[in-house]
């Protein structure tokens, strides 16, 4: 075999693939009463690749006033690199998600989403531009990128095998 295109050579080396992993993974929920309803997800490993240390915590609160209403509330910490301080790697996202569903007959359900993230990741020198020499004033790029997102969803079963889903939302934010 000769690989005559060395731009080939990407479809395998840039292809998504699993990597192995080592950590701890916890999961964990808790039916307070009828309405609430409590969920917690740890989650700390380390890809045995190139040993980067990365976590997950997300805590869930499901609150059910009335049958076909859900409010469902989400909080999510998620990080890579966090104490590496040398590494480009770094980066920290929070996320907050809230959810109004109404479940409708024959498993039909529309719903509200609200989404508010911000990512914080370590300046890269080659987006700082200082105002005169010897500034750190940076005039490009940031160290935090936040986005919010706003829509609605809906879900119609048409028979047990024929169902439609659809998302409607504005987004504003880089990722």
């Amino acid at each position: 075999f000769y690989l005559q295109d060395p731009q080939y050579g990407q479809l395998y080396s840039n292809n998504p693939q699993p990597q192995a992993e080592k950590g701890f993974y916890f999961d964990t929920r808790y039916q307070i009463n009828r309405m609430f309803v409590m969920s917690i997800e740890y989650d700390n490993w380390r890809r045995v690749s190139d040993d980067a240390t990365q976590y997950r915590l997300v805590g869930i609160i499901d609150y059910r006033p009335i049958f076909p209403l859900r409010i469902n509330l989400r909080q999510k910490y998620q990080g890579r690199e966090v104490l590496n301080n040398v590494t480009m790697e770094y980066f920290e996202n929070l996320e907050f998600r809230g959810r109004i569903i109404l479940r409708l007959s024959r498993y039909d359900q529309l719903g509200l989403l609200y989404v508010n993230s911000t990512t914080k990741f370590r300046p890269r020198p080659r987006f700082l531009f200082p105002i005169e020499p010897g500034s750190t004033d940076n005039m490009a790029g940031n160290i935090a990128s936040p986005a919010e997102a706003l829509g609605g969803f809906f879900t119609h079963n048409f028979n047990d095998w024929l169902k439609q889903s659809g998302f409607l939302g504005y987004y504003k934010g880089l990722f």
